[in-house]
């Protein structure tokens, strides 16, 4: 019984790890150490994008982010955009709803773009960007 009792535990334990908000700041922060030129929208400001067209949003959003990196001559420049919602279920559903437009942004110099989720925030971009934001990984 007592290692069972541990075990859970444990479980909880990594799980409460595991479904940790991301941060606005946080995310903004890590860009900017590494000279990404960083926009926050909110839900107003959000629809003069380009993405607010494709891309509609659903309840509880927080902000959206962009962020750009310079490219050096002939090389594909660093991406990422992020949608920051309130919870998890919020993300789960707009990535549920919008993957397919998601996945379809192209930049103008043809960079590779990925996307995924990490807790509330929904994540297309570079791989590059999006590990510079530390959400490509699972802490």
């Amino acid at each position: 019984m007592r290692i069972f009792t541990k075990l859970l535990i444990m479980s909880v334990a990594l799980l409460s790890i595991c479904a940790c908000s991301v941060s606005t700041d946080e995310v903004k922060g890590n860009l900017e150490k590494e000279n990404y030129i960083v926009h926050l929208y909110n839900q107003v400001t959000y629809e003069d994008t380009k993405f607010a067209e494709d891309i509609m949003l659903t309840g509880n959003f927080d902000c959206f982010l962009e962020a750009l990196k310079a490219n050096e001559e002939n090389k594909p420049g660093e991406y990422l955009y992020v949608w920051f919602f309130d919870d998890i279920g919020s993300a789960e559903t707009f990535y549920d709803l919008n993957e397919i437009s998601i996945d379809n942004i192209e930049p103008v110099d043809g960079a590779k773009l990925t996307s995924g989720q990490k807790n509330n925030a929904v994540w297309c971009g570079t791989s590059a960007a999006a590990g510079v934001a530390k959400l490509n990984s699972i802490f």
